[in-house]
């Protein structure tokens, strides 16, 4: 895997032949790594009584997540969890049900079905030209563009009167000098024609999610897009599939929001960093097109809108328009740069406040980190314990849990997120003795022993901070 990070791999500035081995290594990576995942959360889950599935969250904060059974559930069926509490579900087209289930952090619920109806009153409803639920109510024309997005929550307008969100946007890309390396500032003067939409129909329609279908034919590519709401999110998402044949083309996705705010926030590695959304300088026109991890946000000071993503990284803002950079196409040094099946989920949030107080940092986590799902076959008496449960009420993100290097102690890293001096209460599971602070390689220094109070373990980080624990049994 990290050899296949290295400098040209990324940004796709290499020859053809890296990426035809680079591809084919890391599909031998991904089937390995989701193998190892699977006997994991199998062996984890091995003793739990508490039903047919087990739906396991990998992230340290409780999240409501959506999840996909193998299961052909009929009209008279019920499913619920290992607490005896009533999971919504729905049934999907594949003969598999997709459910809305509450989860633990680093914790899993078990499933199971039972005799009886579920008894919903969905907030869920869709056609043609609206999706919406209990926060949002979504508008289409009459061939797909989204005309209207309103918050009900905040009782506010999202877009500017007459603007059209998730705007496909096409630019011709001949940087000056390097094809594979540079997007030069001048893109935005030689526009192509729109992609436009051929049409809309409605996919799903609850009570876990409400989705419609639009596609698009352009050139010599065709986009198909699955936009959905589901049951009580603030969350409009966006699962892309395109087949990308062009050829010196910059593709972009636009969301053009009604705020006013001077400065942007992207995230970057356990931070984020704030950019202005203008260009009155040379320095700030320079930045027309920055890099971004999960997501970047644009936020009044009561109220914003994030947009997430779960595998693209160039971004740019001006004024009130956040763009995410979906593809381009250049010929050399790889004549094939780009060319064919691509897949993007990306998703517009709502929030009250700024992105710290939105819940952004969570929401873009859970989007990249979907809960997984383990068929159950044996009995036991409970679903397993986590080695360390972060108490409810602080925003620090505790990101990691893995063995040691050296031992069968757990490291745990966790880090400040939103530039604000954060304190956290961690439990440890029964049966570990002491905590200790470590650096990233597993070193101790001079933070040492830290004290447990009651099982508890309070930890002060300043903004941004990281630190790493080391859990010894």
């Amino acid at each position: 895997l990290l050899t296949h990070q290295f400098h040209d791999i990324l940004p796709g500035s290499s020859i053809r032949e890296t990426y035809v081995e680079a591809e084919a290594a890391y599909a031998d990576a991904l089937a390995l790594t989701e193998m190892l995942i699977h006997e994991g959360l199998v062996t984890l889950a091995a003793t739990s009584g508490g039903g047919q599935w087990a739906v396991v969250n990998t992230l340290g904060h409780a999240r409501r997540a959506l999840a996909v059974i193998a299961a052909d559930l009929r009209d008279g069926d019920r499913l619920v969890d290992d607490q005896g509490l009533p999971c919504v579900w729905q049934a999907l087209d594949d003969g598999r049900a997709l459910v809305l289930v509450d989860l633990p952090p680093f914790g899993m619920r078990g499933l199971r079905v039972e005799a009886g109806a579920q008894a919903v009153d969905s907030d869920l409803s869709a056609s043609p030209q609206h999706l919406e639920n209990a926060a949002l109510r979504v508008e289409f024309d009459s061939g797909g563009r989204i005309i209207r997005v309103y918050d009900k929550v905040a009782a506010r307008e999202a877009l500017p009167e007459g603007a059209i969100a998730n705007h496909f946007q096409l630019y011709q890309d001949m940087p000056a000098r390097w094809q594979a390396w540079d997007i030069d500032a001048d893109y935005e003067e030689l526009p192509l024609p729109d992609p436009l939409p051929q049409g809309v129909r409605v996919i799903e329609s609850g009570p876990v999610r409400a989705a419609v279908e639009v596609t698009y034919a352009f050139g010599a590519s065709t986009i198909r897009q699955q936009i959905s709401l589901t049951s009580g999110a603030r969350a409009l998402d966006f699962d892309t599939e395109i087949d990308w044949h062009e050829r010196h083309t910059l593709f972009k996705v636009a969301f053009p929001l009604d705020l006013q705010a001077a400065r942007a926030t992207f995230e970057s590695a356990y931070g984020a960093v704030e950019r202005p959304t203008h260009r009155s300088t040379p320095w700030d026109a320079a930045r027309f097109e920055v890099p971004a991890l999960r997501w970047a946000d644009l936020s009044e000071a009561d109220y914003g809108g994030a947009l997430l993503n779960d595998c693209k990284y160039g971004y740019d803002v001006r004024d009130n328009v956040l763009r995410l950079s979906l593809l381009r196409a250049p010929t050399m040094p790889d004549p094939e740069a780009d060319q064919g099946q691509h897949r993007i989920r990306y998703a517009l949030l709502l929030h009250d406040g700024g992105w710290q107080s939105g819940g952004v940092v969570a929401e873009a986590a859970a989007l990249n980190q979907p809960a997984h799902v383990v068929t159950l076959k044996g009995a036991g008496d409970a679903l397993p314990v986590a080695p360390v449960i972060p108490e409810a009420g602080s925003a620090v993100i505790v990101d990691t849990l893995k063995l040691a290097e050296d031992s069968g102690d757990v490291i745990v890293r966790l880090y400040e997120p939103h530039g604000a001096r954060q304190q956290i209460t961690l439990r440890p599971a029964a049966g570990f003795t002491g905590v200790h602070e470590v650096n990233i390689l597993e070193e101790a220094h001079d933070g040492g022993d830290l004290q447990v109070d009651g099982q508890r373990v309070m930890l002060t980080l300043r903004p941004y901070q990281v630190r790493t624990l080391r859990l010894t049994r």
